[in-house]
C-alpha cells in the first residue's frame, strides 16, 4: 500500500479545530492576542448544551449569573468559540453531522438516496429542492452576540429562506429571533434581488419596523457560490458580509429582549412553510460572538498554505538542476519536474507528491527517467487522474515521451513513445504534451531544418495502461522557414488547441482549434489569430464548459488561457500579457461560425520590462493563475485572477513568505486544481545548490474581497 493509500476524493479535509493553524477556516490568532472589544464582559445568554431527556432546565437568571461570574474570573476565556459546524460531508439519509458533536440536524423531505449530497466548496454540499427539503436542529442561535456563516449557491433570485431561528410561538407576534412575518433570513426581499438578514428583539410585533432591524446588499447570482456571513452584537451593530466584504451595517445597541421560550431552528425554510430554499449550502457555521472584518476574512476567505513548500524528495548530493522547471497537478497528485542536463551526467527526474486524508502533501515517489542519459533531459509534464506524461524533446533518435500510471499502490512506467514512423524529419518530438482522459497529444515543431512547420501526434489509450496507439497526425500549414507548429498545445473535453508561432516577428502567430471528430481530416475547426506576439503557453479550462459569463443566455462556453511573455502591445512594452478567451461549446466548424464569444486582455501595470508575464498559465473554472520569469531581479510573482462579467479581477499576488538572498525565479511554473495553487522557484537555494522548491497555496474558494487595485501580497504560510 502506498503512503497515500486512502485519499479524499471530493476536497480538502474539513476543519475540526478553530484555533489550529492547519484549519482552513480557523482564526489565525492566539487567545492572548484578542482585541480589547472581545474581552468585554456581557450579560450573555449562553449557548445551551443539548437537553438531557427528562431533566428540567435551570432557571435562566441563575444560568446568566453563573456565566457572568465565570467571565469575571477568567476573562481571557471569552474568545471566538465555534458552537456548530455543519459540513454536509457525510452522506446520511436521516441526519447531518455537526463537527462539534453536539447539534446534529435532522433531514426533512430529502430523498435519502445520496443524490442530495453533491460536490461543494470544500468537500461536499447539500442540495435543497425548493419544495420540501429542509433541516431542523436543537441549537438556539446566540441572541446577544453571534456570527452565522455559510456558502450559498442559489438557483434563482426568488425570496427563499436560508436560516430561520426564533422564539416565536404560534399565534404570538412577540419573539426574539432571526426572521419575521414574510421576512426571514432570505435571498430576496420585496422587489430587490439582494441578500438580507433580519433581527427581531421580541419587544414588539414583527410588523413593527422599530422592533426589527435588517441589513441587505449585493445581488443574488444564480449558480454562483457566495460566502454569506451575518454578525450581530446587541452592544453594537448588525452587519452583513458577502465574500467577506461588508455590504451593510445597522446599529442595534438599543435592543431589549422578552423572556420567551425557544421554539424553532430551521435551515432552508421559515416556520410557516413556503419560501423553501433551492440551491446548495455548504459549511454552515455558528460562533458565539460577532467576528469582525479581518477575522471574517481570515476565517472564511483566507488564502493560506498547509505545507509552505516542498523540495526534492531525494537530493542528489550535488547542485540540483532546476527542481520546479515544470509542474502539474490533478486531483490528489502533484508532479514536479527536475529536468537534468541535456548531454550531461545528470538525468532528469520527476518528483510525485500525494495528498493524504489529512490534507497534507506527502512524498510519494521519485521517478528516474528510463533511457540513455543524454536523452533524459525532460522538459514537459502533463498529468490527469492517475496518469502522467513526461517529455524529453529532441530530434530522433534522442527524443522520448514516458507514460507513467498509478495502479492504486505505486507509480510505474507503462509506455515509452518515440517519433513515429512516417513523421517529417528534423522535428522536436516532445516539445509539448497534453494528457486528458484516454487521449494524449505530443507536439513536434520544426527544429529549424524540417520541410514542415511541425506536426502533432494524437494517441489513444486502448486496453491496458501500456497500449497507447497513434490515431492521427496533424501537420502545420504555414512556411516552415517562419513558423513553429506544435510548440505549445493543450487538450481537454474533446477540444485541442495548437499554436503556430511566427518566430520572426510574432505578428502572424495563430491558434488552431480542433474537435476530436475532425482530427482524421487534419482540419482545424477554427483558426484564431494571436495578435501582437508569439504564443508561449496554452491552457484549456479542464473543469469543463459552463454558461457564458458575459451572457449566460448564449449557452455554454469553455475558456482558453493564452500566455504571451514577450507581448509588445501598446502599453505593455515587452512586459508580457495574458488573454482569456471564451469559446462557444460545442465548437461549430468554420472560421465564420462565431466560436470566439469574448476575449479579455490583462497585463499588470506594475510590471517591469522583461518580467515575462504569461510565461506559464493555468486555468480552472473561473480562476486563472499567471506566472512570470523576470530577466532581471530574478524574483517573480504569480498572479491569481477570477473571471467575472466585467473582466478579470485580481485576487492575489502570490509570493514566498520569505526570500532567500540568492535569486529564486519564483512563479517560473504554475498550476491550479480545485482549491490548490502551486508556484515553483527552480533556483531557490542559490548557485551552490539550486535546490529549488514548489510553494503550495490553498483557500476554500478563490475570493478575498480585495479590489483589483488593492490586492496586496499574500504569503504562502499561515502567520
Amino acid at each position: 500500500m502506498s503512503r497515500i493509500g486512502q485519499r479524499v476524493g471530493a476536497g480538502p479535509t474539513k476543519c475540526r479545530d478553530l484555533t489550529s493553524s492547519q484549519c482552513s477556516g480557523g482564526l489565525p490568532m492566539a487567545r492572548h492576542q484578542l482585541r480589547s472589544h472581545q474581552l468585554r464582559v456581557r450579560h450573555r445568554r449562553p449557548v445551551a448544551a443539548p437537553p438531557t431527556p427528562g431533566a428540567a432546565s435551570p432557571a435562566a437568571p441563575l444560568v446568566r449569573a453563573l456565566v457572568v461570574l465565570a467571565l469575571l474570573a477568567v476573562p481571557t476565556a471569552l474568545t471566538a468559540e465555534q458552537v456548530a459546524h455543519w459540513t454536509f460531508e457525510r452522506d446520511d439519509p436521516l441526519t447531518v453531522d455537526d463537527t462539534q458533536a453536539m447539534w446534529p440536524a435532522t433531514k426533512h423531505g430529502f430523498p435519502g438516496d445520496g443524490s442530495e449530497t453533491v460536490p461543494g466548496v470544500i468537500g461536499n454540499a447539500l442540495a435543497f429542492d425548493g419544495v420540501d427539503d429542509y433541516l431542523s436542529h436543537d441549537l438556539e442561535l446566540p441572541r446577544d452576540e453571534g456570527t452565522l456563516s455559510m456558502w450559498v449557491q442559489p438557483v434563482d433570485q426568488q425570496p427563499r429562506v436560508l436560516v430561520y431561528d426564533s422564539d416565536h410561538p404560534n399565534g404570538n407576534t412577540l419573539y426574539n429571533g432571526f426572521g419575521g412575518v414574510n421576512a426571514a433570513l432570505e435571498n430576496h426581499v420585496g422587489q430587490s434581488t439582494a441578500w438580507s438578514f433580519y433581527y427581531q428583539d421580541g419587544s414588539g410585533p414583527a410588523t413593527n419596523s422599530g422592533q426589527r432591524w435588517a441589513v441587505s446588499g449585493g445581488e443574488v447570482t444564480p449558480g454562483v457560490w457566495t460566502q454569506y456571513t451575518a454578525t450581530w452584537d446587541r452592544d453594537g451593530d448588525l452587519v452583513l458580509y458577502l465574500d467577506c466584504v461588508e455590504v451593510d451595517r445597522e446599529p442595534i445597541d438599543h435592543v431589549t429582549f422578552e423572556d420567551l421560550p425557544h421554539t424553532t431552528s430551521l435551515i432552508g425554510r421559515p416556520s410557516e412553510g413556503g419560501r423553501f430554499f433551492q440551491g446548495l449550502l455548504d459549511e454552515v457555521r455558528v460562533f458565539d460572538h460577532a467576528l469582525y472584518g479581518e477575522e471574517i476574512r481570515a476565517a472564511f476567505c483566507s488564502f493560506e498554505s498547509e505545507v509552505g513548500e516542498v523540495g526534492p524528495i531525494e537530493a542528489r548530493g550535488v547542485p540540483q538542476h532546476g527542481f520546479g522547471a515544470e509542474v502539474a497537478m490533478s486531483g490528489d497528485w502533484l508532479a514536479v519536474l527536475e529536468p537534468g542536463e541535456e548531454d550531461g551526467p545528470q538525468a532528469g527526474r520527476v518528483h510525485v507528491y500525494g495528498r493524504g486524508a489529512d490534507g497534507s502533501w506527502l512524498p510519494e515517489t521519485r521517478l528516474g527517467l528510463v533511457g540513455d542519459v543524454d536523452t533524459a533531459a525532460a522538459r514537459r509534464l502533463s498529468l490527469h487522474g492517475d496518469t502522467l506524461a513526461v517529455a524529453a524533446p529532441n530530434v530522433a533518435p534522442r527524443e522520448r515521451v514516458w507514460i507513467y500510471s498509478h495502479d492504486g499502490s505505486q507509480w510505474a512506467q507503462v509506455a515509452e513513445l518515440e517519433t513515429p514512423p512516417g513523421a517529417a524529419p528534423d522535428l522536436l518530438f516532445g516539445a509539448s504534451v497534453a494528457l486528458f482522459g484516454d487521449r494524449l497529444f505530443v507536439g513536434a515543431p520544426n527544429s529549424g531544418s524540417s520541410p514542415v512547420p511541425g506536426q502533432v501526434f494524437a494517441y489513444q489509450l486502448q486496453g491496458s495502461p501500456s497500449q497507447w496507439t497513434l490515431t492521427d497526425t496533424l501537420t502545420g500549414f504555414s512556411d516552415p522557414g517562419e513558423f513553429f507548429y506544435g510548440y505549445t498545445l493543450d487538450y481537454a473535453h474533446g477540444l485541442l488547441a495548437v499554436s503556430e508561432i511566427d518566430y520572426l516577428d510574432g505578428i502572424g502567430s495563430k491558434i488552431h482549434l480542433y474537435r476530436l471528430q475532425d482530427l482524421p481530416a487534419n482540419t482545424p475547426v477554427d483558426t484564431v489569430l494571436a495578435p501582437a506576439t508569439a504564443v508561449h503557453q496554452l491552457a484549456w479550462d479542464r473543469q469543463g464548459p459552463r454558461p457564458c459569463i458575459s451572457d449566460p443566455g448564449d449557452g455554454d462556453c469553455i475558456g482558453l488561457l493564452v500566455g504571451r511573455p514577450f507581448a509588445a502591445s501598446p502599453g505593455t512594452e515587452a512586459r508580457g500579457a495574458a488573454f482569456h478567451s471564451d469559446f462557444r461549446f460545442p465548437l461549430l466548424p468554420g472560421p465564420g461560425a462565431g466560436n470566439l464569444h469574448s476575449s479579455i486582455f490583462v497585463s499588470p501595470t506594475e510590471l517591469d520590462i522583461g518580467d515575462q508575464f504569461g510565461s506559464d498559465v493555468a486555468l480552472h473554472g473561473d480562476h486563472l493563475v499567471v506566472g512570470t520569469r523576470p530577466w532581471a531581479g530574478d524574483r517573480g510573482t504569480a498572479y491569481l485572477y477570477r473571471r467575472e462579467a466585467g473582466g478579470l479581477r485580481l485576487l492575489h499576488q502570490l509570493r514566498p513568505k520569505t526570500w532567500n538572498p540568492e535569486p529564486e525565479r519564483f512563479a517560473h511554473a504554475v498550476a491550479i486544481a480545485g482549491t490548490w495553487v502551486v508556484a515553483t522557484a527552480p533556483t531557490r537555494g542559490g548557485p551552490s545548490s539550486f535546490e529549488g522548491a514548489a510553494f503550495l497555496y490553498r483557500t476554500p474558494v478563490f475570493s478575498d474581497g480585495f479590489e483589483s487595485g488593492d490586492a496586496g501580497a499574500w504569503s504562502n504560510q499561515v502567520p
